[in-house]
């Protein structure tokens, strides 16, 4: 059922986090500190949800940034905190 066009191994939730980050870095571009932090917030939520940690990692990271641009620090390292060691060892 649904829509077509998701790739068989895609989780929605991970389009849906990073959805919500490019909403929150517009927000946090037109002067809306703390709409932005609750947005980046919603997508920390929904990145939290997905199936995989490596699709986690991407909004993870950009989240953290936008929560710590906005003024949100507390909940910018609670984010990163979040973030898996054994993935920021990945690829060095």
């Amino acid at each position: 059922g649904g829509r077509g066009g998701r790739a068989p191994n895609e989780d929605p939730r991970s389009n849906k986090a990073q959805g919500f980050v490019d909403v929150a870095e517009l927000q946090l571009r037109a002067g809306d500190r703390a709409g932005s932090a609750e947005t980046a917030k919603l997508a920390v939520e929904q990145a939290r949800a997905t199936d995989t940690t490596a699709r986690k990692l991407w909004p993870y990271y950009r989240a953290a940034s936008v929560l710590a641009r906005a003024g949100a620090t507390a909940d910018a390292l609670k984010v990163a905190d979040e973030i898996p060691a054994s993935m920021l060892l990945q690829g060095a």
